[in-house]
């Protein structure tokens, strides 16, 4: 199911009309920054499009192609002054939820059309898939670039656990699947851990969780 949402996402981004740099992302400068910063205490960074499609503690803010069970859209229609909503003192017009609403719904995309294709603005790392996991997850990731790149998954307290992928790929969208086992085999333990997505002009990490 998450391989079709992803084929999905990238036939919408053919036919997107909204630009996320010039339509969505002011809406957050204007409303939602002043508490939605990397390393906040708000639940998720909606400083930049990496750091909204990042999500929180709470899981994705986005799901693409799905604007009602995506969290941000959750919390941005919850009735003003009810706990959790988004902007907490005064609400966003329709015009701008609506606008945030298209996006979603086209594929949350930040893509740039040249050359007749569409490529990426920025290399995109998503949150795994089931998250929390048991036996196995799915990591998946776009670049706008080829590159050489390597993913790797650590522990809570920074151990590396094991090394996905290490080489080059090419623009796209590319996914691998992790079986909850460290590098010598062995299954690991219940908790929190990272997975990093490498590059030579990025480095994005994200959290999961393993449940046994």
């Amino acid at each position: 199911m998450k391989y079709i949402c992803i084929a999905l996402t990238f036939v919408t981004f053919l036919f997107s009309q909204i630009d996320y740099d010039s339509q969505i992302q002011p809406i957050f400068n204007t409303n939602c920054v002043s508490c939605h910063t990397p390393g906040g205490s708000a639940t998720f960074d909606l400083t930049s499009y990496n750091g909204l499609m990042s999500g929180g503690w709470t899981g994705p803010a986005i799901i693409a192609g799905d604007h009602a069970n995506s969290l941000l859209y959750q919390r941005l229609t919850l009735p003003q002054y009810t706990a959790g909503s988004m902007p907490p003192n005064v609400p966003l017009s329709q015009t701008q939820i609506n606008l945030i609403v298209q996006w979603i719904d086209e594929g949350a995309a930040n893509f740039l059309f040249t050359d007749d294709i569409f490529i990426p603005k920025e290399h995109i790392l998503y949150q795994n898939y089931p998250n929390p996991f048991n036996p196995s997850t799915n990591i998946s990731f776009t670049l706008n670039k080829e590159e050489f790149v390597s993913i790797d998954i650590y522990n809570i307290n920074g151990t590396h656990v094991i090394s996905l992928f290490s080489g080059i790929k090419n623009i796209g969208t590319h996914s691998f699947n992790w079986g909850g086992r460290d590098k010598n085999g062995d299954l690991i333990s219940t908790g929190q851990y990272f997975y990093q997505l490498r590059t030579k002009s990025s480095s994005l990490i994200m959290k999961m969780l393993f449940i046994k």
